[in-house]
């Protein structure tokens, strides 16, 4: 009987190994393929948790990222603008990653392209006032400023699924040279 036993919690101890060894590897390939960290997959690979972490970067996405990009439109100081169009794309870079690798069911991501739409137009906007400033003012500040929209406004079309050689992509990268 007490062999029986033994074998029974040796055959118990090498499934919990097993097991150990199945959840390693499968943190692993998430890690591999997503480039994500181990703290956020282990909160990830809960559901719950999953959809929590979505719904925090969506409410961070309408709160924060909004907010600088308010900012962004109504700022007049060229460096305070390029400070708030960094500070929305890097909350946006975070956020949208999140949401893309957690939605299964793809409304998040209609959600991400509603506000990415949103603030292209505001980004159009601001480069024809921006353009408008350095044509008159050709500071430093002003060109960093184009330069800096335009080549959000071409990660936001990459991002849309614009292959490198679109049109659209190839006149943001022509626009920028002359910038330089």
């Amino acid at each position: 009987m007490a062999q029986a036993e033994r074998q029974s919690q040796n055959e118990g101890a090498r499934l919990w190994k097993s097991l150990d060894a199945l959840d390693e590897n499968s943190r692993k390939h998430i890690q591999q393929r997503y480039g994500l960290s181990e703290e956020f997959q282990k909160k990830a690979l809960n559901q719950d948790q999953a959809m929590a972490l979505c719904d925090q970067a969506m409410a961070t996405l309408a709160g924060e990222y909004i907010d600088h990009m308010a900012a962004f439109k109504d700022a007049k100081d060229p460096l305070e603008t390029l400070h708030h169009l960094e500070e929305a794309e890097a909350i946006w870079a975070a956020e949208s990653t999140i949401i893309i690798q957690l939605d299964a069911g793809g409304d998040e991501e209609a959600f991400l392209h509603t506000i990415r739409e949103q603030a292209y137009s505001v980004l159009e906007q601001r480069l024809i006032t921006a353009a408008d400033a350095c044509s008159k003012n050709a500071s430093p500040e002003n060109m960093a400023l184009c330069i800096g929209i335009l080549a959000t406004m071409d990660r936001a079309l990459a991002s849309w699924g614009h292959p490198v050689d679109s049109i659209q992509r190839t006149q943001l990268r022509e626009l920028i040279v002359q910038f330089r």
